[in-house]
């Protein structure tokens, strides 16, 4: 009908290099974009895609994630230009448990390359004068190289193929990525003229094979092993030939900033350059790889593919700098029949500084031209900048904020006879998880599943001040907890700023920064990859809704960090990986947690704490003001009104509503607590009498509002009501009970609803106890009286009675000196 289209202009995808970044983008129900980020590599072989075998040259490979989504859709540059089309053919889903046999199955996406596109439909791309002229001829790039394309340039020629026997294995039309592992294959770092290599333990560990040195250029060398190192699997190789090499420079790796950018890069085959991006993660961790525990000293943890394809290979700052020698571990398969498969997206690298102390002596005696292999030369100002980035900057603020979170439970004392045992509680861990400080008196948002269970809960920040904390409230249908650090008095800690998560876009970088697997403080980077998401996460029974995608790495420990935007405001609470999909993460968008933090965990039920009936939020010129006033509570009764505004509780000064929540959360039910109020322009106090939380749990569930009284201030009445309840059900006309319970349970107010509904109570009366039915072993019924003395059982028995439907239970009162029975429906209520 002749209406103008948006669309695609095609760019040149031959000009397009290793370490160029682009999107795949995906639109599968018509509504939402589902957006992946990463970086472009060149296949090592080719694949059969419908009825023909590509080749190498017309397809592209990249680590972003290319998904049965966008099979159809683009895969572009970031000026919006399409060089690939996505396709999933060999994509396999992931399962929570992956056997040997899954994970040895091929699984990758691919795009066919903008170049193969043109050349196929050069016919109707030629049929006539199109608006998109690059139909014709492909765009060609005009914008400078990216960092990542710079970086891996300047690098190129120096990674090679490392491989035990001259003859590499065919890789056939199911591994382009060149993934699937080989004994004595893997990857290499050319670090000086001379023909020094860098590689993998455990690529040459055979001592009775010749090894061989593959580079870019098709040139194959044998090689000789000068030493090999078990302890941090590194190989120092010198090739046998007296040619000049080309060789990377050597960097700094202990100067590695976490959030800064880096590539992984190998060449499995001699033929082409495996390249994934990513950030820095995490320094001088101890990590399991290749089924051993590689030793804490020096592990440079990076969220960039660490694969078969590039270990051995290098890893390289965005100055082309080699930080740190790629090892993704043992050759052979990792995962054991019946084992479970993590697959964290977090990798592990050998940084260059402990090389260098480790083969100092080789370095000295075999090494020529580069300098750089003793010692990193002193940065230039370009590539500081490069390194201190906008991402690093923020990481580094933000860290005070982050929290690592530990939960232990209190374990059982040893029966043993020990005089000089102490009586201290030992506790286990059972949980780690993270969180975020969300206000400087020290509250912070967990997930409900991290502290779960829990008996004592401790955290550590980014900059490693630990402290205590306390679950104040939790919410399982929303998956959130807030805790309450035990901070030092006076003191204050840094919080985070919330986003608002609805204006936050599709592709917008975000930062996950938390506790993975025990490695605290590891940041991921990635993009917003889709918006309301629905997944099932662990201890819910129905799906959770509208959750934030991204390709940021959330793995198990990740739960109930921080998702950062490059300001360092929270975009959402960290959830849930997809089962163990690694490169799809979810989390709980900030404007949910905004609401449910203000309308649910600061709410008196879930807090616990006394109940004043008065709700508070803050307006942005007048401070605290009060919302609303439930006309049934203490608040209501000492006179308080829509519109004040809050100025102090008690001698303690409020300036928003999260204040004057943590400081009422310390009233004492019965207790008059002074507050201080502006009411158009004067100042009064007034002393609402709180009452506890479990007396308006009940008042909820009935309507009936109750207070405990005590047999020291009304000792004739508790005692005669006692009495009359035990002849009442007894029948016995001078019957007494054995014990005078010391307290009792009077009502003090029936919502006017209730009694409209046929409840007869009024205020002065007191419950002596309902009466309910029990199923017997053998067959049939019988009663059973439940007697009221405290508010504790009162509310236990009205929790285990409460239910949905009309129901009612005989309910016994004393009134005037006498047992009345009447009846009450004791609702279900959160």
């Amino acid at each position: 009908d002749g209406e103008p289209f948006d669309y695609f202009e095609l760019a040149d995808s031959s000009a397009a290099m290793p370490g160029h970044p682009v999107v795949a983008i995906g639109h599968p129900d018509g509504k939402d974009l589902v957006v992946f980020a990463g970086c472009l590599s060149r296949a090592s072989g080719g694949v059969e895609l419908g009825t023909r075998v590509l080749s190498p040259g017309e397809i592209l490979l990249s680590d972003a994630s290319i998904r049965p989504q966008d099979n159809g859709g683009p895969l572009v540059e970031l000026d919006g230009r399409l060089v690939g089309l996505c396709n999933s053919k060999y994509f396999v889903k992931p399962t929570a448990e992956p056997t040997k046999e899954d994970l040895e199955k091929p699984n990758f996406g691919v795009a066919v390359s903008s170049a193969a596109i043109a050349k196929s439909l050069r016919p109707a791309f030629t049929s006539r004068e199109w608006k998109n002229q690059t139909l014709r001829s492909l765009a060609k790039r005009d914008a400078p190289p990216s960092v990542g394309e710079r970086a891996v340039a300047k690098v190129r020629d120096a990674i090679v193929a490392v491989h035990v026997g001259e003859k590499l294995p065919d890789l056939g039309l199911l591994d382009p990525y060149a993934n699937v592992r080989h004994d004595g294959r893997g990857s290499g770092v050319c670090v000086d003229s001379t023909g020094l290599v860098l590689t993998n333990h455990h690529v040459v560990k055979s001592d009775d094979q010749d090894v061989w040195v593959t580079f870019l250029n098709g040139k194959t060398y044998r090689a000789e092993v000068l030493r090999k190192d078990g302890a941090s699997n590194i190989a120092l190789l010198r090739i046998s030939s007296s040619e000049t090499f080309p060789f990377v420079e050597l960097g700094d790796s202990e100067q590695a900033l976490k959030g800064e950018l880096v590539l992984a890069v190998g060449n499995p085959r001699g033929e082409a350059l495996s390249v994934g991006i990513g950030v820095v993660s995490a320094m001088k961790r101890r990590a399991r790889v290749g089924g051993n525990w590689m030793p804490s000293e020096g592990l440079l943890q990076i969220d960039a593919p660490v694969d078969a394809a590039n270990t051995g290979g290098a890893v390289v700052d965005g100055a082309g700098q080699v930080v740190a020698i790629i090892n993704a571990g043992e050759t052979e398969a990792e995962i054991e029949e019946g084992e479970e498969k993590k697959d964290t997206n977090i990798g592990f690298a050998i940084p260059i500084e402990r090389i260098r102390k480790k083969f100092r002596g080789e370095f000295d005696m075999h090494a020529g031209a580069n300098a750089s292999v003793v010692e990193a030369r002193n940065p230039t100002s370009e590539e500081l900048a490069l390194r201190e980035s906008r991402l690093t900057k923020m990481v580094a603020a933000s860290a005070p904020s982050l929290i690592n979170v530990y939960v232990a439970v209190e374990v059982p004392q040893p029966e043993t006879f020990d005089p000089f045992a102490e009586d201290e509680a030992r506790f286990q861990m059972v949980g780690q998880g993270s969180g975020v400080i969300i206000d400087p008196s020290g509250l912070a948002l967990t997930n409900w599943h991290v502290v779960n269970g829990g008996d004592l809960v401790s955290v550590r920040t980014g900059t490693d001040e630990t402290y205590q904390a306390k679950v104040l409230s939790t919410s399982r249908v929303d998956d959130l907890a807030l805790l309450q650090l035990e901070i030092p008095q006076g003191e204050t800690v840094r919080a985070v700023e919330l986003a608002d998560s609805d204006a936050v876009s599709h592709g917008t970088t975000v930062v996950a920064i938390g506790n993975p697997y025990g490695h605290s403080n590891t940041v991921t980077a990635g993009v917003l990859s889709a918006v309301d998401q629905a997944i099932n996460i662990k201890g819910r029974a129905r799906e959770f809704e509208g959750l934030i995608q991204t390709d940021a790495a959330i793995n198990p420990g990740n739960s109930g960090g921080a998702l950062l935007d490059l300001e360092g405001r929270l975009v959402g609470i960290n959830s849930a990986g997809a089962n163990s999909d690694a490169e799809v993460g979810y989390a709980i968008p900030s404007n949910y947690v905004r609401e449910k933090f203000h309308s649910k965990l600061l709410s008196a039920e879930k807090l616990g704490s006394s109940y004043l009936g008065v709700i508070v939020v803050d307006d942005e010129t007048k401070g605290p003001v009060v919302r609303s006033v439930n006309r049934f509570g203490p608040a209501a009764r000492a006179g308080f009104q829509v519109g004040d505004v809050v100025r102090k509780v008690g001698a303690s000064a409020i300036k928003d509503r999260v204040e004057f929540v943590r400081v009422t959360l310390g009233a004492v039910a019965g207790q008059p607590i002074p507050i201080e109020l502006d009411r158009d322009g004067t100042t009064i106090t007034l002393e609402p009498t709180p009452i506890s939380a479990r007396a308006w749990r009940v008042f909820r569930q009935t309507g009936v509002e109750l207070e405990v009284i005590d047999y020291a201030d009304e000792p004739e009445l508790i005692r005669n009501a006692q009495i009359a309840m035990f002849r009442n059900y007894t029948g016995s006309p001078d019957g007494e009970p054995p014990t005078i319970e010391r307290t009792a349970i009077r009502v003090v107010q029936v919502r006017p609803s209730e009694a409209e509904d046929g409840l007869d109570l009024k205020a002065g009366d007191l419950l002596m106890g309902i009466e309910t039915r029990e199923r017997l072993i053998g067959g049939g019924e019988t009663t059973k009286l439940i007697g009221f003395h405290e508010m504790g059982g009162l509310g236990e028995c009205f929790d285990a009675h409460a239910t949905k439907e009309e129901h009612r239970w005989p309910l016994y009162v004393y009134r005037d000196g006498e047992i009345l029975q009447t009846s009450i429906r004791i609702e279900r209520v959160q």
